[in-house]
Protein backbone atom coordinates (compact mmCIF):
# COMPACT_ATOMS: atom_id res chain seq x y z
CA UNK A 1 0.00 0.00 0.00
CA UNK A 2 1.30 3.57 -1.06
CA UNK A 3 2.34 6.35 1.28
CA UNK A 4 1.47 8.67 -1.01
CA UNK A 5 -0.60 11.50 0.12
CA UNK A 6 -1.30 13.47 -3.18
CA UNK A 7 -3.25 12.66 -6.25
CA UNK A 8 -2.08 9.54 -8.02
CA UNK A 9 0.13 10.38 -11.23
CA UNK A 10 0.48 10.93 -13.92
CA UNK A 11 -0.92 14.64 -13.69
CA UNK A 12 -1.92 15.99 -16.86
CA UNK A 13 -3.24 19.12 -18.32
CA UNK A 14 -6.69 20.22 -19.54
CA UNK A 15 -8.82 22.89 -20.66
CA UNK A 16 -11.21 24.27 -17.85
CA UNK A 17 -14.65 24.32 -18.55
CA UNK A 18 -15.41 27.33 -16.90
CA UNK A 19 -16.61 31.05 -17.87
CA UNK A 20 -13.04 32.49 -18.06
CA UNK A 21 -9.73 30.65 -19.69
CA UNK A 22 -8.22 28.29 -17.29
CA UNK A 23 -6.11 24.82 -17.56
CA UNK A 24 -6.83 22.20 -15.06
CA UNK A 25 -3.79 20.07 -14.03
CA UNK A 26 -5.67 17.15 -13.06
CA UNK A 27 -4.48 13.40 -11.77
CA UNK A 28 -5.16 9.91 -13.31
CA UNK A 29 -8.29 9.92 -12.95
CA UNK A 30 -9.26 13.25 -14.38
CA UNK A 31 -9.94 14.71 -11.12
CA UNK A 32 -8.72 18.30 -11.01
CA UNK A 33 -5.54 18.66 -8.74
CA UNK A 34 -5.41 22.64 -9.41
CA UNK A 35 -7.03 25.04 -12.13
CA UNK A 36 -4.26 27.39 -13.65
CA UNK A 37 -6.18 31.13 -14.46
CA UNK A 38 -5.02 34.14 -16.79
CA UNK A 39 -6.45 36.50 -14.13
CA UNK A 40 -3.30 35.03 -12.12
CA UNK A 41 -0.44 36.05 -14.50
CA UNK A 42 -2.44 38.91 -16.01
CA UNK A 43 -3.82 37.50 -19.10
CA UNK A 44 -0.32 36.25 -20.28
CA UNK A 45 -1.23 32.86 -21.81
CA UNK A 46 2.20 31.28 -22.09
CA UNK A 47 3.10 31.89 -18.56
CA UNK A 48 -0.16 30.33 -17.50
CA UNK A 49 0.33 27.15 -20.00
CA UNK A 50 3.87 27.28 -18.42
CA UNK A 51 2.62 26.83 -14.63
CA UNK A 52 0.21 24.17 -15.56
CA UNK A 53 2.73 21.98 -17.25
CA UNK A 54 4.98 22.57 -14.39
CA UNK A 55 2.53 21.26 -11.75
CA UNK A 56 1.53 18.29 -13.77
CA UNK A 57 5.02 17.36 -13.81
CA UNK A 58 5.34 17.90 -10.04
CA UNK A 59 4.46 14.24 -9.26
CA UNK A 60 7.81 13.20 -11.64
CA UNK A 61 10.33 15.70 -10.36
CA UNK A 62 9.25 14.46 -6.95
CA UNK A 63 9.82 10.67 -7.58
CA UNK A 64 13.42 11.63 -9.60
CA UNK A 65 14.48 13.57 -6.64
CA UNK A 66 13.79 10.72 -4.29
CA UNK A 67 15.45 8.46 -6.35
CA UNK A 68 18.52 10.67 -6.50
CA UNK A 69 18.55 11.68 -3.19
CA UNK A 70 18.39 7.95 -2.17
CA UNK A 71 21.48 6.77 -5.03
CA UNK A 72 23.49 10.00 -3.75
CA UNK A 73 23.12 8.30 0.09
CA UNK A 74 24.40 5.62 -1.23
CA UNK A 75 27.40 7.12 -2.96
CA UNK A 76 30.74 8.90 -1.37
CA UNK A 77 31.45 12.12 -2.57
CA UNK A 78 33.08 12.73 -5.74
CA UNK A 79 37.30 12.69 -5.74
CA UNK A 80 37.44 16.85 -6.89
CA UNK A 81 34.70 17.45 -3.88
CA UNK A 82 37.49 16.85 -1.45
CA UNK A 83 35.43 18.00 1.40
CA UNK A 84 32.08 16.28 0.77
CA UNK A 85 30.97 20.11 0.87
CA UNK A 86 28.61 19.97 -2.52
CA UNK A 87 27.97 16.46 -2.10
CA UNK A 88 26.51 17.92 1.38
CA UNK A 89 24.70 20.60 -0.14
CA UNK A 90 23.05 18.13 -2.51
CA UNK A 91 21.57 15.93 0.31
CA UNK A 92 20.72 19.19 2.03
CA UNK A 93 18.66 21.09 -0.76
CA UNK A 94 17.28 17.50 -2.19
CA UNK A 95 16.06 16.93 1.28
CA UNK A 96 14.37 20.15 2.10
CA UNK A 97 12.88 20.05 -1.08
CA UNK A 98 11.18 16.57 -0.39
CA UNK A 99 10.23 17.84 3.03
CA UNK A 100 8.53 20.36 1.89
CA UNK A 101 6.43 18.45 -0.72
CA UNK A 102 5.47 16.20 2.22
CA UNK A 103 4.30 18.76 4.14
CA UNK A 104 7.13 18.44 6.60
CA UNK A 105 8.37 22.16 6.49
Amino acid sequence: MSTQKFSMPPWQVTAGVVDNPRLIVADVDGLPVCAMSLRGVFGNTKKMEANADLMAAAPDMYDALKSMREYLSKCPPHAEDRTGAEWGRMMDLSGAALARAEGKS
